[in-house]
Protein backbone atom coordinates (compact mmCIF):
# COMPACT_ATOMS: atom_id res chain seq x y z
CA UNK A 1 0.00 0.00 0.00
CA UNK A 2 1.39 3.42 -0.85
CA UNK A 3 0.63 6.92 0.27
CA UNK A 4 -1.24 6.22 3.52
CA UNK A 5 1.46 4.89 5.75
CA UNK A 6 -0.77 1.89 6.50
CA UNK A 7 0.99 -1.40 6.58
CA UNK A 8 -1.08 -4.39 7.66
CA UNK A 9 0.99 -7.32 8.64
CA UNK A 10 0.15 -10.83 7.59
CA UNK A 11 -2.01 -12.36 10.35
CA UNK A 12 -0.05 -14.33 12.86
CA UNK A 13 -1.12 -17.53 14.54
CA UNK A 14 -3.41 -16.55 17.44
CA UNK A 15 -1.24 -16.75 20.51
CA UNK A 16 -3.91 -17.58 23.01
CA UNK A 17 -4.63 -21.02 21.50
CA UNK A 18 -3.14 -23.87 23.42
CA UNK A 19 -3.69 -26.25 20.51
CA UNK A 20 -4.20 -26.02 16.77
CA UNK A 21 -7.81 -24.83 16.11
CA UNK A 22 -10.38 -27.14 14.69
CA UNK A 23 -13.33 -26.00 12.60
CA UNK A 24 -16.63 -27.00 14.18
CA UNK A 25 -18.69 -29.64 12.36
CA UNK A 26 -22.17 -30.72 11.75
CA UNK A 27 -26.10 -28.27 13.29
CA UNK A 28 -54.23 -19.80 11.36
CA UNK A 29 -67.50 -19.75 4.81
CA UNK A 30 -106.44 -10.50 -2.60
CA UNK A 31 -108.68 -11.98 -4.86
CA UNK A 32 -111.25 -9.36 -5.17
CA UNK A 33 -114.61 -10.69 -3.72
CA UNK A 34 -117.59 -10.15 -5.98
CA UNK A 35 -120.13 -7.47 -4.82
CA UNK A 36 -123.44 -8.53 -3.13
CA UNK A 37 -126.58 -7.08 -4.85
CA UNK A 38 -129.54 -6.22 -2.49
CA UNK A 39 -133.06 -5.85 -4.07
CA UNK A 40 -136.01 -4.11 -2.14
CA UNK A 41 -139.88 -4.01 -2.82
CA UNK A 42 -141.72 -0.65 -2.63
CA UNK A 43 -144.31 -0.42 0.14
CA UNK A 44 -147.58 1.69 0.13
CA UNK A 45 -147.39 4.78 2.25
CA UNK A 46 -148.09 4.30 5.89
CA UNK A 47 -147.84 0.57 5.70
CA UNK A 48 -144.86 -1.08 7.28
CA UNK A 49 -143.81 -4.44 6.10
CA UNK A 50 -144.28 -7.31 8.46
CA UNK A 51 -141.47 -7.45 10.85
CA UNK A 52 -140.90 -11.04 10.03
CA UNK A 53 -140.46 -10.55 6.28
CA UNK A 54 -136.75 -10.11 5.64
CA UNK A 55 -135.59 -8.42 2.51
CA UNK A 56 -135.11 -10.62 -0.46
CA UNK A 57 -131.43 -11.10 -1.10
CA UNK A 58 -129.92 -12.36 -4.29
CA UNK A 59 -127.54 -15.26 -3.66
CA UNK A 60 -123.91 -14.58 -4.34
CA UNK A 61 -122.69 -15.21 -7.80
CA UNK A 62 -121.44 -18.70 -8.22
CA UNK A 63 -118.96 -17.91 -10.96
CA UNK A 64 -115.46 -17.90 -9.44
CA UNK A 65 -113.43 -14.80 -9.94
CA UNK A 66 -110.73 -14.87 -12.45
CA UNK A 67 -107.42 -14.33 -10.74
CA UNK A 68 -104.21 -13.59 -12.65
CA UNK A 69 -100.90 -14.07 -11.03
CA UNK A 70 -98.65 -11.04 -10.74
CA UNK A 71 -96.77 -10.35 -13.90
CA UNK A 72 -93.49 -10.89 -12.09
CA UNK A 73 -94.18 -14.44 -10.92
CA UNK A 74 -92.14 -16.87 -13.03
CA UNK A 75 -93.80 -20.00 -14.36
CA UNK A 76 -93.86 -22.76 -11.79
CA UNK A 77 -91.85 -24.96 -14.09
CA UNK A 78 -88.84 -22.62 -14.30
CA UNK A 79 -85.86 -24.07 -12.40
CA UNK A 80 -83.94 -21.89 -9.93
CA UNK A 81 -80.77 -20.23 -11.09
CA UNK A 82 -77.77 -22.51 -10.69
CA UNK A 83 -74.82 -20.34 -11.85
CA UNK A 84 -72.27 -19.92 -9.11
CA UNK A 85 -70.96 -16.49 -8.16
CA UNK A 86 -68.27 -15.20 -10.47
CA UNK A 87 -65.69 -15.27 -7.66
CA UNK A 88 -66.11 -18.95 -6.86
CA UNK A 89 -63.12 -20.87 -8.28
CA UNK A 90 -63.68 -24.18 -10.02
CA UNK A 91 -63.59 -27.11 -7.65
CA UNK A 92 -60.61 -28.52 -9.51
CA UNK A 93 -58.27 -25.57 -8.74
CA UNK A 94 -55.39 -26.68 -6.49
CA UNK A 95 -54.93 -24.87 -3.16
CA UNK A 96 -52.43 -22.04 -3.04
CA UNK A 97 -49.02 -22.99 -1.69
CA UNK A 98 -46.65 -20.82 0.34
CA UNK A 99 -43.47 -19.74 -1.47
CA UNK A 100 -40.26 -21.22 -0.18
CA UNK A 101 -38.50 -19.28 2.56
CA UNK A 102 -35.97 -16.79 1.26
CA UNK A 103 -32.31 -16.98 2.14
CA UNK A 104 -30.66 -14.38 4.30
CA UNK A 105 -27.11 -13.20 4.87
CA UNK A 106 -25.90 -13.54 8.46
CA UNK A 107 -22.64 -12.89 10.23
CA UNK A 108 -20.48 -15.50 11.90
CA UNK A 109 -17.77 -14.50 14.35
CA UNK A 110 -14.19 -15.72 14.67
CA UNK A 111 -11.08 -15.26 16.70
CA UNK A 112 -8.74 -12.82 14.96
CA UNK A 113 -5.81 -10.53 15.54
CA UNK A 114 -6.11 -6.75 15.24
CA UNK A 115 -3.04 -4.72 14.29
CA UNK A 116 -1.53 -1.88 16.33
CA UNK A 117 -3.59 -2.15 19.51
CA UNK A 118 -0.98 -0.43 21.62
CA UNK A 119 -0.73 -1.97 25.06
CA UNK A 120 -3.99 -3.93 24.60
CA UNK A 121 -3.89 -7.54 23.52
CA UNK A 122 -4.22 -8.18 19.78
CA UNK A 123 -6.54 -11.18 20.12
CA UNK A 124 -10.00 -9.84 19.23
CA UNK A 125 -13.23 -10.79 17.45
CA UNK A 126 -13.64 -10.63 13.66
CA UNK A 127 -16.66 -11.30 11.43
CA UNK A 128 -17.36 -13.35 8.34
CA UNK A 129 -20.73 -14.03 6.69
CA UNK A 130 -22.81 -16.91 5.37
CA UNK A 131 -26.03 -17.20 3.32
CA UNK A 132 -28.52 -19.42 5.19
CA UNK A 133 -32.22 -20.37 4.86
CA UNK A 134 -34.34 -17.58 6.30
CA UNK A 135 -37.05 -19.45 8.24
CA UNK A 136 -34.90 -20.02 11.37
CA UNK A 137 -32.00 -17.58 10.98
CA UNK A 138 -30.64 -17.75 14.54
CA UNK A 139 -30.31 -21.52 14.54
CA UNK A 140 -28.99 -21.54 10.98
CA UNK A 141 -26.39 -18.90 11.83
CA UNK A 142 -25.14 -20.99 14.75
CA UNK A 143 -24.95 -24.09 12.59
CA UNK A 144 -22.94 -22.12 10.02
CA UNK A 145 -20.64 -20.96 12.81
CA UNK A 146 -20.07 -24.50 14.03
CA UNK A 147 -19.18 -25.58 10.49
CA UNK A 148 -16.04 -23.48 10.75
CA UNK A 149 -14.11 -20.94 8.70
CA UNK A 150 -13.73 -20.88 4.91
CA UNK A 151 -10.51 -20.64 2.95
CA UNK A 152 -10.54 -16.84 2.61
CA UNK A 153 -11.04 -16.41 6.36
CA UNK A 154 -8.23 -18.89 6.93
CA UNK A 155 -5.94 -16.87 4.67
CA UNK A 156 -6.36 -13.70 6.76
CA UNK A 157 -5.89 -15.49 10.05
CA UNK A 158 -9.46 -15.92 11.26
CA UNK A 159 -10.17 -19.13 13.15
CA UNK A 160 -12.75 -20.83 15.37
CA UNK A 161 -12.15 -22.13 18.87
CA UNK A 162 -15.55 -23.86 19.10
CA UNK A 163 -14.84 -27.59 19.59
CA UNK A 164 -15.44 -29.90 16.67
CA UNK A 165 -18.76 -31.75 16.68
CA UNK A 166 -20.75 -29.05 18.55
CA UNK A 167 -24.41 -29.12 17.52
CA UNK A 168 -27.49 -26.94 18.14
CA UNK A 169 -30.08 -28.97 20.07
CA UNK A 170 -32.63 -26.18 20.56
CA UNK A 171 -33.21 -22.47 21.12
CA UNK A 172 -35.69 -21.03 23.66
CA UNK A 173 -36.69 -17.36 23.77
CA UNK A 174 -37.70 -15.35 26.84
CA UNK A 175 -38.05 -11.66 26.02
CA UNK A 176 -34.68 -10.51 24.71
CA UNK A 177 -32.83 -13.55 26.08
CA UNK A 178 -32.09 -16.59 23.95
CA UNK A 179 -31.20 -19.85 25.68
CA UNK A 180 -29.14 -22.02 23.36
CA UNK A 181 -29.03 -25.74 24.03
CA UNK A 182 -25.76 -27.13 22.71
CA UNK A 183 -24.42 -30.65 22.56
CA UNK A 184 -21.85 -31.83 25.06
CA UNK A 185 -18.99 -31.38 22.59
CA UNK A 186 -19.12 -27.65 23.31
CA UNK A 187 -17.39 -28.31 26.63
CA UNK A 188 -14.44 -30.07 25.03
CA UNK A 189 -12.39 -26.88 24.92
CA UNK A 190 -8.67 -27.38 25.50
CA UNK A 191 -7.52 -23.78 25.48
CA UNK A 192 -6.95 -21.41 28.38
CA UNK A 193 -9.16 -18.71 29.84
CA UNK A 194 -8.75 -16.41 26.83
CA UNK A 195 -9.61 -19.16 24.37
CA UNK A 196 -12.75 -20.12 26.35
CA UNK A 197 -13.76 -16.45 26.48
CA UNK A 198 -13.53 -16.24 22.69
CA UNK A 199 -15.41 -19.55 22.38
CA UNK A 200 -18.37 -18.13 24.32
CA UNK A 201 -18.09 -14.78 22.51
CA UNK A 202 -18.41 -16.53 19.13
CA UNK A 203 -21.86 -17.82 20.17
CA UNK A 204 -23.00 -14.63 21.93
CA UNK A 205 -21.99 -12.32 19.06
CA UNK A 206 -23.65 -14.61 16.48
CA UNK A 207 -26.98 -14.66 18.38
CA UNK A 208 -27.06 -10.97 19.36
CA UNK A 209 -26.61 -9.73 15.79
CA UNK A 210 -30.37 -10.32 15.40
CA UNK A 211 -32.86 -7.62 16.44
CA UNK A 212 -34.65 -8.49 19.68
CA UNK A 213 -31.79 -10.43 21.29
CA UNK A 214 -29.24 -8.91 23.61
CA UNK A 215 -28.20 -11.76 25.90
CA UNK A 216 -27.57 -15.48 25.77
CA UNK A 217 -27.91 -18.31 28.30
CA UNK A 218 -26.50 -21.79 27.83
CA UNK A 219 -27.82 -25.33 28.25
CA UNK A 220 -25.61 -28.33 27.62
CA UNK A 221 -27.48 -31.48 26.54
CA UNK A 222 -30.67 -29.94 27.97
CA UNK A 223 -29.17 -29.02 31.35
CA UNK A 224 -28.99 -25.32 32.31
CA UNK A 225 -25.53 -24.05 33.15
CA UNK A 226 -24.84 -21.17 35.48
CA UNK A 227 -21.12 -21.86 35.28
CA UNK A 228 -19.77 -23.09 31.98
CA UNK A 229 -16.56 -24.51 30.54
CA UNK A 230 -13.55 -25.59 32.51
CA UNK A 231 -12.75 -22.15 33.86
CA UNK A 232 -16.24 -21.66 35.29
CA UNK A 233 -17.45 -18.60 33.37
CA UNK A 234 -20.55 -17.32 35.21
CA UNK A 235 -23.56 -17.12 32.89
CA UNK A 236 -26.08 -15.71 35.43
CA UNK A 237 -28.94 -13.84 33.73
CA UNK A 238 -27.19 -14.27 30.41
CA UNK A 239 -24.07 -13.03 28.67
CA UNK A 240 -24.09 -9.93 26.45
CA UNK A 241 -21.49 -8.45 24.11
CA UNK A 242 -20.49 -6.09 26.91
CA UNK A 243 -19.20 -9.09 28.86
CA UNK A 244 -16.44 -9.54 26.29
CA UNK A 245 -14.64 -6.20 26.30
CA UNK A 246 -11.27 -7.94 26.61
CA UNK A 247 -11.76 -9.61 23.19
CA UNK A 248 -13.90 -6.95 21.52
CA UNK A 249 -12.15 -4.88 18.85
CA UNK A 250 -12.63 -1.11 18.97
CA UNK A 251 -13.60 -1.41 15.30
CA UNK A 252 -15.21 -4.54 13.90
CA UNK A 253 -16.27 -4.75 10.24
CA UNK A 254 -19.43 -6.84 9.78
CA UNK A 255 -19.91 -5.87 6.14
CA UNK A 256 -18.44 -6.26 3.62
CA UNK A 257 -17.28 -9.73 4.57
CA UNK A 258 -13.97 -11.29 3.54
CA UNK A 259 -13.87 -12.04 -0.20
CA UNK A 260 -17.21 -10.33 -0.97
CA UNK A 261 -17.82 -9.02 -4.49
CA UNK A 262 -19.14 -5.59 -3.57
CA UNK A 263 -21.31 -3.11 -5.48
CA UNK A 264 -21.47 0.64 -5.81
CA UNK A 265 -21.84 2.39 -3.49
CA UNK A 266 -19.70 0.32 -1.20
CA UNK A 267 -21.56 0.03 2.12
CA UNK A 268 -19.36 -0.45 5.17
CA UNK A 269 -20.95 -1.36 8.51
CA UNK A 270 -20.09 -2.81 11.88
CA UNK A 271 -19.68 -1.68 15.48
CA UNK A 272 -17.12 0.58 17.08
CA UNK A 273 -16.01 2.62 20.06
CA UNK A 274 -13.40 5.10 18.84
CA UNK A 275 -12.09 8.50 19.88
CA UNK A 276 -14.87 11.06 19.24
CA UNK A 277 -16.75 8.32 17.32
CA UNK A 278 -14.51 8.91 14.31
CA UNK A 279 -13.47 6.09 12.00
CA UNK A 280 -10.75 6.59 9.41
CA UNK A 281 -10.95 4.54 6.22
CA UNK A 282 -8.77 3.66 3.26
CA UNK A 283 -9.83 1.85 0.08
CA UNK A 284 -7.18 0.04 -1.90
CA UNK A 285 -7.08 -1.83 -5.18
CA UNK A 286 -4.54 -3.81 -7.13
CA UNK A 287 -4.59 -6.87 -4.92
CA UNK A 288 -1.27 -7.30 -3.14
CA UNK A 289 0.09 -4.01 -4.51
CA UNK A 290 -2.27 -2.12 -2.19
CA UNK A 291 -2.70 0.97 -4.39
CA UNK A 292 -4.79 3.59 -2.62
CA UNK A 293 -8.07 4.45 -4.36
CA UNK A 294 -9.40 6.86 -1.76
CA UNK A 295 -9.24 7.84 1.90
CA UNK A 296 -11.71 9.51 4.25
CA UNK A 297 -13.44 9.32 7.59
CA UNK A 298 -16.90 8.68 9.08
CA UNK A 299 -18.38 9.94 12.32
CA UNK A 300 -20.67 7.20 13.51
CA UNK A 301 -20.57 4.38 15.99
CA UNK A 302 -19.76 4.72 19.67
CA UNK A 303 -17.04 6.29 21.78
CA UNK A 304 -15.69 6.46 25.33
CA UNK A 305 -16.08 2.73 25.81
CA UNK A 306 -19.64 2.57 24.48
CA UNK A 307 -20.06 0.35 21.43
CA UNK A 308 -22.64 1.38 18.82
CA UNK A 309 -23.34 0.32 15.22
CA UNK A 310 -21.85 2.34 12.37
CA UNK A 311 -22.61 2.44 8.65
CA UNK A 312 -21.35 4.63 5.83
CA UNK A 313 -21.09 4.53 2.02
CA UNK A 314 -18.28 5.11 -0.44
CA UNK A 315 -19.28 6.17 -3.98
CA UNK A 316 -16.71 4.48 -6.15
CA UNK A 317 -17.51 6.68 -9.17
CA UNK A 318 -15.93 9.64 -7.36
CA UNK A 319 -12.45 8.24 -7.94
CA UNK A 320 -12.08 7.63 -11.71
CA UNK A 321 -8.37 8.34 -11.88
CA UNK A 322 -7.34 5.84 -9.20
CA UNK A 323 -10.08 3.22 -9.34
CA UNK A 324 -9.44 -0.27 -10.65
CA UNK A 325 -11.91 -3.18 -10.48
CA UNK A 326 -10.83 -6.48 -9.05
CA UNK A 327 -9.14 -7.50 -5.80
CA UNK A 328 -8.88 -4.77 -3.20
CA UNK A 329 -9.49 -4.10 0.46
CA UNK A 330 -11.29 -1.83 2.89
CA UNK A 331 -9.19 -0.74 5.85
CA UNK A 332 -10.58 0.94 8.98
CA UNK A 333 -8.60 2.37 11.87
CA UNK A 334 -8.59 4.88 14.70
CA UNK A 335 -6.28 7.87 14.82
CA UNK A 336 -4.61 7.82 18.18
CA UNK A 337 -5.69 10.75 20.39
CA UNK A 338 -2.14 10.86 21.70
CA UNK A 339 0.00 11.08 18.61
CA UNK A 340 -2.32 10.62 15.59
CA UNK A 341 -0.87 7.24 14.71
CA UNK A 342 -2.98 4.55 13.12
CA UNK A 343 -4.31 2.13 15.73
CA UNK A 344 -6.81 -0.73 15.87
CA UNK A 345 -6.34 -1.46 12.18
CA UNK A 346 -8.73 -3.95 10.55
CA UNK A 347 -8.48 -4.91 6.89
CA UNK A 348 -11.02 -6.95 4.90
CA UNK A 349 -10.18 -8.22 1.39
CA UNK A 350 -12.93 -7.58 -1.15
CA UNK A 351 -13.54 -7.68 -4.91
CA UNK A 352 -14.33 -4.29 -6.47
CA UNK A 353 -16.90 -4.12 -9.30
CA UNK A 354 -16.51 -2.94 -12.87
CA UNK A 355 -18.24 0.45 -13.03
Amino acid sequence: MTGSGIRVLAPAVVAFLAIAPVAGGCGSDDTTSPGTAVETTAEPPGTEPPATDPPTTDPPATDPPTTEPPATTPPATDPPATEPPATTPPATDPPATDPPAASTLVNVYWAWEVQNTGTATAERMGAGARTVPGETPVRNALEALFAGTNSIEDDIGMLSVVPAGTRVLGIAVDGTTATVDLSGEFENSLGGTLAETVQLAQVVFTVTQFDGFDRVKFNIDGEPRDEILSHGVIVGDGLTRDDFDNVRALIMIEGPYPGQEVGNPLVVRGESSTFEATIQWTLTTGGGDGLIVAEGFATSGGSLGTFLPFEFEIDLTEYPSTYLPGPGSIILYESSPEDGSQTWIVEIPIVLPTL
